[in-house]
């Protein structure tokens, strides 16, 4: 019997195939909002979502939201904008709702934090998955959500409203000391990232989070204070 070697160019693609194939077994579709708009938290959580191997899209309000909890703008039409949006998301005469110029996944929408997660997930997820994201996260919001003010938080509504569709949720909020600060929203990123993967390994496979059940994690800002000397929470 002759045995033919593959050319070294069907070895590479037939390899590349094959990686394709198998995938990133921990690999979750996840879907990024929040209440803030383009914020340092949500650029930093993005990075480090990928770079743990998810796929994940963002759906953020173009302008800073916060307050707003899950109301919708009904009966308002969606026109080009007026201004430009928070941190240069768009310009101003840009249309309602498009991409983040030069970030790619990023996606922007004049309108509450709710209007931007219904975005996410009856527009873009079903354009990326075919379905439903794995997991739907909120923030890290520019500030903590604690006591009564929960009420109104759009970072909270956000993951209500995924839960109320019976996917997993998580809302996290940082303190106001990450606005704009990439430091310590790359630290707030690498927390929610430890969150995730301790959901994920509770989870064995399965759905990370009980149906109709979110998480709201506001413990960020003592951790960030003494990240170097603490353990993580959720090791």
């Amino acid at each position: 019997m002759r045995v033919i070697a593959p050319s070294p160019l069907r070895a590479a693609a037939m390899a590349a195939a094959l990686a394709a194939l198998c995938g990133n077994a921990s690999a979750l579709n996840i879907l990024l909002t929040n209440d803030d708009g383009l914020s340092a938290n949500v650029k930093a959580l993005y990075s480090a979502l990928k770079g743990a191997g998810h796929d994940v899209v963002v759906s953020v309000p173009c302008q800073n939201q916060s307050g707003k909890g899950a109301s919708i703008n009904y009966l308002t039409p969606l026109v080009t904008l007026s201004k430009a949006c928070r941190n240069g998301a768009a310009a101003a005469g840009a249309p309602a709702v498009g991409p983040v110029s030069g970030l790619a996944d990023f996606h922007y929408v004049d309108g509450t934090p709710v209007m931007a997660a219904l975005y996410g997930l009856d527009v873009l997820a079903p354009a990326r998955w075919s379905k439903a994201p794995d997991l739907v996260l909120s923030g890290p919001n520019e500030g903590q959500n604690t006591g009564t003010i929960v009420n109104s938080s759009g970072t909270v509504s956000n993951v209500q409203l995924a839960a109320a569709r019976g996917l997993s949720a998580v809302a996290v909020s940082a303190d106001a000391n990450t606005t704009g600060n990439d430091v310590l929203a790359g630290e707030a990123a690498q927390l929610t990232l430890k969150l995730v993967a301790a959901l994920q390994a509770k989870a064995n496979g399965g759905a990370l989070l009980p149906a109709g059940v979110a998480v709201k994690e506001s413990g960020i800002r003592a951790t960030l204070a003494t990240s170097s000397a603490r353990a993580s929470p959720f090791a």
